[in-house]
């Protein structure tokens, strides 16, 4: 079954436009998958970026959810993008892109759990999308992040308009954010050997499961990602 409609929350004005995808739509999947891409619904259709990796998990009997987050895909506005957060104190008041689409991420997973009722989530994020996804990390039951090789020391990169999130630094960054997950399976590749993920390692040997998180330099095969999701769909 292939669906497309948009979710959000009531009384906030939201709206997530959406592509789910399940081989049995009389039962709640066991293992439902987020897709997060800068591309957004785009990166599992016809020659996106995450078409083959669709295909792979619906094989596998696994519900797909693919979103147009906030301002990506069809739905993105450059002017909207690319204004200054400073301007008029615009962040003061409002929430600024990033902020957004740490939201939308939230609320992807918690209509996957309560109107999907899927016995797990899992969120798989590439690209810029995966900074995203970390700062979200403790909404999925499991999460593949692309760190991207971004470097979240680098004050000049959080003034770039769709990273601008205010006080994330003396939150400790993303990585330290994405502690909060802990000891829930977290995959944090593509560091690049710039990405710090030493808290994040800090947070899992802290809780006794080190072995549920992984790091690495470079990026991961859809087969990889495939078998790394598979014991989620475990009864």
């Amino acid at each position: 079954m292939v669906s497309e409609w948009a979710v959000g929350r009531p009384g906030k004005g939201d709206r997530i436009e959406k592509q789910l995808m399940v081989t049995d739509d009389e039962h709640p999947p066991k293992l439902l998958v987020i897709i997060a891409h800068p591309q957004g619904r785009a990166a599992v259709g016809p020659g996106g970026a995450r078409e083959r990796l669709a295909a792979m998990l619906l094989a596998k009997g696994y519900g797909l959810l693919a979103l147009d987050l906030y301002q990506t895909g069809k739905a993105r506005e450059e002017a909207v993008v690319r204004r200054s957060p400073l301007t008029n104190s615009f962040a003061t008041y409002n929430r600024t892109v990033i902020q957004q689409r740490v939201q939308d991420l939230c609320t992807a997973n918690m209509y996957a759990k309560s109107v999907l009722h899927a016995a797990r989530v899992a969120i798989v994020a590439d690209g810029e999308a995966g900074l995203w996804a970390l700062l979200a990390a403790v909404a999925p039951d499991a999460l593949v992040a692309d760190a991207n090789a971004f470097d979240a020391s680098n004050d000049a990169a959080w003034l770039d308009p769709e990273r601008f999130f205010p006080g994330v630094r003396l939150l400790g960054g993303p990585a330290a954010i994405a502690t909060i997950a802990a000891p829930r399976p977290l995959w944090v590749h593509h560091t690049g050997g710039v990405f710090d993920a030493s808290w994040i390692k800090e947070g899992y040997q802290a809780t006794g499961h080190p072995e549920r998180l992984r790091v690495q330099t470079d990026s991961p095969s859809d087969k990889e990602i495939l078998a790394w999701l598979e014991p989620l769909a475990a009864p």
